[in-house]
């Protein structure tokens, strides 16, 4: 299930403040899908930020939500950037990563 909505998305947002997520946005980062992730677990080890996807800090919710709306809006308004992004996320996740 989880593939199938990969394939269809342009971009993955995981905002949980626990971990346990990592396979999910390894699985989203191999299909060329930028992330935009908590700053939380080992969610910032796969997520490079300004590269493969964002990172926000979740200290205050507020704020890491006002944060990823920008990002996504980068996404979806700057097909340059979301084509960079998706291509260096698709080229550079870890092979140990993931299923």
């Amino acid at each position: 299930m989880v593939n199938a909505l990969l394939s269809c998305a342009r971009v993955a947002l995981q905002l949980a403040t626990g971990g346990g997520y990592e396979d999910t946005v390894s699985q989203a980062l191999k299909k060329g899908v930028p992330v935009i992730a908590s700053y939380t677990g080992g969610l910032p080890l796969l997520v490079r930020h300004n590269l493969n996807g964002f990172l926000v800090h979740n200290s205050d919710k507020s704020a890491a939500l006002r944060a990823a709306a920008g990002y996504l809006d980068i996404l979806f308004m700057n097909e340059d950037k979301y084509e960079v992004m998706s291509a260096f996320a698709r080229d550079h996740v870890s092979k140990e990563i993931g299923t």
